[in-house]
């Protein structure tokens, strides 16, 4: 990571496959980021929508459903931490 100061930041990669992709509503959340590119993922994976805001979720089911295709993006901890608290990690999984 970058050093700031004699502090090093620390980075991490993030899949994102729906509302923070590039054009999607929640893309803004990763304006200070680094986009690394458009992947797919080895394994297949069901994705579905649903819930109140008709939200993409990937199942936690591998093999089964397709193999889904998302960006990837360099992301610093605040931003993570910010993603988390928009994903709810911790309480939805």
């Amino acid at each position: 990571g970058n050093k700031v100061g004699n502090v090093q930041e620390e980075y991490h990669l993030v899949f994102v496959y729906g509302t923070l992709k590039r054009t999607f509503p929640n893309a803004h959340l990763l304006c200070d980021a680094e986009y690394v590119g458009e992947f797919r993922t080895c394994e297949q994976y069901p994705l579905v929508v649903g819930g109140e805001w008709f939200s993409p979720y990937l199942l936690d089911v591998l093999g089964k459903g397709e193999n889904v295709t998302g960006e990837v993006y360099r992301v610093n901890t605040k931003t993570l931490r910010e993603l988390d608290v928009l994903e709810n990690v911790g309480v939805n999984y």
